[in-house]
C-alpha cells in the first residue's frame, strides 16, 4: 500500500471487510482515482451495476418492446453500448456537449456541441477513444425546441424512422414522469419515511401515488362539474389560492387538500401534546408550571 493515496488505502480496507456491491466483490473497480473518495467510487460502480440489472429485467418482462428515455446523467458510451448489443432495446437519451460522435457520413470526430441542428447518421467511439465502433448506427438529433436556450442534443436508437421534431417529443414525455414521481415524493415527504421491508415501501407508494391520481381526476372534475357541492369545493380552492399566492395546477390542489383533509395532512417529526387535562385553562394558570 506504499506510495498510495489516503482514499486508496480506506478502499482497500474496506474491501478486506467484505465491501461488495450488488454481490460482486469490487476491488478491481476501486481505488482507481486518487483524488475521488472510496464512497463517491463505489456508488458510481453500484449505480452502474443497478442500472444494468433493471434494465435487463425490463427488457425481458416486456420482451424488448417500448422505446426507453434517459436523461444526460445516462450518458455514457458503455451503456449505450450495452442497450444496442446486450439487451437490443429502442431508446432516446440526452447527450452531454462533450460528447464524441463520429459522422457516418464524413467520418469527422466532432463533439456534438459543435454540431448544428439537424438529424444525422453517427457512430460512437470505443472505450478510450482510440478507434470507431462501427458495430451499430445511431440517430443524432440537434434540435432547438425552446426560445434563448441551447439546442437538445439526443442520441436514438429506432427501428422505425422518425422525423426530429418527433424524437424530441417522445423525449420530453419523460419530464411529464418524472414530475410525477417528484411530486409524490415531495408533497407527502417520502424521503423523510423509513419502513422495515421492501414491500411495506413498495405499498407506501403505491398509496401515495393512488393520492396524487385521485387528486389529479378531482383537480380536472371540478373545473368542469356544476354541482353546487363541488362548486362550492372549487371556490374554496381558488380563495386558498389567493392567501397563499399559489397558481392553479396540481400541486397547489393537493397542498390545499392537506390543509382541508386531514387523512391527507403529514405529521410533523415533534407533533404536539394532544394528551387532554382533566382541570380548565384558568385551573392550570393558578397552579403555574411544574
Amino acid at each position: 500500500m506504499a506510495g498510495m493515496t489516503k482514499p486508496q488505502k480506506k478502499s482497500f480496507a474496506e474491501m478486506l471487510r467484505g465491501l461488495f456491491v450488488g454481490g460482486e466483490p469490487i476491488l478491481r473497480h476501486m481505488a482507481q482515482s486518487s483524488s475521488k473518495t472510496v464512497k463517491k467510487q463505489a456508488e458510481k460502480y453500484s449505480h452502474h451495476l443497478v442500472r444494468r440489472k433493471i434494465l435487463t429485467h425490463l427488457a425481458k418482462e416486456f420482451d424488448g418492446k417500448g422505446i426507453y428515455v434517459f436523461d444526460r446523467g445516462n450518458d455514457d458510451k458503455a451503456f449505450f453500448t450495452f442497450l444496442r448489443h446486450e439487451s437490443n432495446v429502442q431508446f432516446i437519451a440526452r447527450l452531454k456537449s462533450n460528447r464524441l460522435v463520429v459522422l457516418k457520413e464524413t467520418g469527422v470526430i466532432m463533439k456534438v456541441g459543435d454540431i448544428p441542428q439537424g438529424k444525422y447518421e453517427v457512430f460512437l467511439m470505443n472505450r478510450h477513444n482510440t478507434a470507431v465502433d462501427t458495430r451499430a448506427t445511431f440517430t443524432l438529433v440537434i434540435q432547438h425546441h425552446l426560445e434563448g436556450k441551447q439546442p437538445i442534443r439526443l442520441l436514438a436508437y429506432l427501428r422505425d424512422e422518425f422525423s426530429s421534431e418527433q424524437i424530441v417529443e417522445m423525449y420530453l414525455q419523460r419530464w411529464g414522469v418524472e414530475n410525477m414521481y417528484k411530486r409524490a415524493k415531495q408533497k407527502f415527504k417520502l424521503e423523510n419515511i423509513r419502513v422495515l421491508n421492501h414491500q411495506k415501501f413498495v405499498n407506501l407508494v403505491s398509496l401515495i401515488q393512488f393520492a396524487v391520481n385521485v387528486s389529479t381526476m378531482a383537480f380536472f372534475a371540478i373545473q368542469k362539474l356544476t354541482h353546487a357541492l363541488i362548486s362550492g369545493v372549487y371556490f374554496c380552492y381558488q380563495k386558498f389560492l389567493k392567501q397563499k399566492s399559489l397558481g392553479s395546477n396540481i400541486d397547489s390542489f393537493i397542498t390545499f387538500l392537506q390543509s382541508s383533509l386531514k387523512p391527507l395532512t403529514f405529521h410533523s417529526l415533534n407533533p404536539p401534546n394532544l394528551q387532554l387535562s382533566l382541570l380548565s385553562i384558568r385551573s392550570l394558570q393558578k397552579l403555574g408550571s411544574f
